[in-house]
């Protein structure tokens, strides 16, 4: 019980941060552009975007999880 409130104060505080949302502009930034990118692949379209997407998740998630890392133990 007690680990599922030091989970839920983690999170909130995670949330609070502008890191964060600075990463989930820049994600839909890459799923936005990707669309016009996608006329340029020769019916590649899909493709493309399912790759960008799967690139972005793996780049933005690791810089989240560094973000948040960072700042938690920076608040200790």
């Amino acid at each position: 019980m007690i680990s599922l409130l030091i989970a839920q104060n983690t999170f909130r505080e995670a949330i609070r941060d502008r890191a964060l949302a600075g990463l989930v502009v820049a994600g839909l930034a890459v799923l936005l552009l990707s669309q016009p990118l996608g006329a340029l692949a020769l019916g590649e379209g899909v493709r493309l975007t399912a790759d960008l997407g799967l690139a972005s998740i793996s780049i933005l998630g690791l810089l989240a999880i560094l973000l948040v890392g960072s700042h938690l133990v920076a608040k200790e």
